[in-house]
């Protein structure tokens, strides 16, 4: 999941990223790779508290529907989603929800987001017989992604730092973290 989330779902995100190294003069290779490690051990990280047996499926289906939601008008109309966002959504009237509506934005959302989400409830998964080896597997899974974080930032610290000083709406575009 982390990886679909990574690499499907914060398209914007990820080339929003590309964009501010291709304006930088000088960047290490590492560096660039790294954001796609980062962001993919971040989510794990986030992830692996709600895998639980009958939590995992519905709350990660509508996870990736709302996400995909998110992802398309993030890339359409180039907007930050955040809690102002939501409170917006909401105070929408019907109708100008609807000019929203597209045929693109239906077509998005039905392959990013309902069809993964469908298909999240036919993927079989394998728990742990005894509860406590349930959650050492988590906190082991939580653990390797701490790691890759500290290592990514022990080499790219500043790195991360300059770029994310000089570019604040980066945050801001990772999905889901901007809306939840």
């Amino acid at each position: 999941l982390a990886l679909y989330f990574a690499f499907m779902l914060n398209w914007r995100g990820v080339l929003h990223f590309c964009e501010i190294l291709y304006k930088l003069e000088d960047f290490k290779f590492g560096f660039a790779i790294s954001l796609p490690i980062l962001l993919v051990a971040a989510l794990n990280f986030v992830f692996v508290p709600f895998s639980i047996r009958y939590l995992i499926k519905p709350f990660f289906a509508l996870l990736i529907a709302l996400s995909a939601i998110v992802s398309y008008t993030m890339m359409k109309y180039r907007v930050l989603f955040d809690q102002n966002m939501i409170q917006n959504i909401f105070e929408t009237n019907q109708n100008e929800a609807l000019a929203y509506l597209s045929l693109p934005i239906i077509v998005w959302v039905t392959i990013a987001g309902f069809i993964p989400a469908i298909l999240l409830f036919f993927v079989e998964i394998e728990y742990e017989e005894k509860w406590s080896k349930g959650i050492l597997t988590r906190a082991l899974s939580m653990f390797a992604s701490l790691i890759v974080i500290a290592v990514i930032a022990a080499l790219y610290y500043q790195d991360y730092v300059s770029v994310g000083r000089n570019n604040s709406n980066l945050q801001r575009e990772i999905v889901p973290a901007n809306f939840v």
